[in-house]
């Protein structure tokens, strides 16, 4: 359930970022509202899974298919059209797509999202589909937050202490996306069962070993766009501080 209500955060960041790069809204706010309502139909039955039991068939697979299909279609609309957006403002050239960080941040999500849903479609057990499923969902999640924390801190008074023309912070979303993509798809091609410690896990075959060498890599990029985030903003914040704290700043600077 907190995975329907990150996916629902990532549809109104998507098209925040969207109409905030092209000037013009994807999508109607009555269209937008109706497709949230729209998402949080299947969402009705959750509460009634538990009454047969935490441990029963009910719970278990309901919440599984819930988490597969309920939670990605309607970002997956929203996604068609931001794109569409995006194609129409570079054809009228009232924008431009190359090396912006929002346009990146928008195609991570929506590279991830696709690769979600596709993982979440292809579970049948309990194995590292599903992790490989959720960590490509939340990932998009992830790379639009990211990308509108970076995108508000000009407008959060930061603008002086934060460029996001350069090439961190242009880059930073594609190589995020990409290693969590790369993270995800490892876990797919492992396939290994999930939470399952000892002597099972010695037996791997070549399949799984190197599908969790592929999860590592991934993770590995993934966690260095990651740091790239982390230091864009608390460089932001120290620069900030130190504006404010300098004698010019405290004598001209309105606090």
């Amino acid at each position: 359930m907190l995975q329907f209500v990150n996916a629902l955060g990532l549809v109104v960041v998507a098209l925040w970022l969207t109409t905030d790069l092209t000037g013009r809204e994807p999508m109607s706010r009555r269209t937008a509202g109706w497709l949230a309502a729209l998402a949080l139909v299947p969402w009705l039955a959750a509460p009634l899974l538990p009454m047969a039991g935490t441990w029963s068939a009910t719970y278990r697979v309901g919440f599984t298919r819930l988490m597969q299909y309920a939670t990605l279609p309607v970002p997956l609309i929203v996604a068609w059209s931001c794109v569409r957006a995006l194609r129409v403002a570079a054809r009228d050239r009232a924008i431009s797509l190359r090396g912006d960080l929002r346009v990146r941040a928008l195609g991570a999500a929506a590279v991830l999202t696709l690769l979600g849903l596709v993982l979440g479609a292809l579970i049948r057990e309990a194995n590292t589909v599903v992790p490989g499923h959720y960590h490509a969902s939340i990932g998009a999640v992830t790379a639009a937050f990211m990308a509108a924390a970076l995108v508000l801190l000009p407008r959060l008074g930061l603008g002086h202490a934060v460029d996001l023309e350069s090439r961190v912070a242009r880059w930073q979303p594609a190589i995020y996306g990409a290693g969590q993509a790369v993270f995800a798809l490892g876990f797919a091609i492992a396939g290994a069962p999930r939470k399952v410690y000892g002597t099972e896990q010695v037996g791997r075959d070549a399949i799984q070993t190197a599908g969790l060498v592929v999860m590592g890599v991934g993770g590995l990029v993934a966690v260095a766009g990651g740091i790239a985030f982390l230091v864009l903003f608390v460089r932001a914040v120290i620069r900030h501080h130190g504006h404010l704290t300098s004698p010019r700043c405290a004598t001209t600077t309105p606090l």
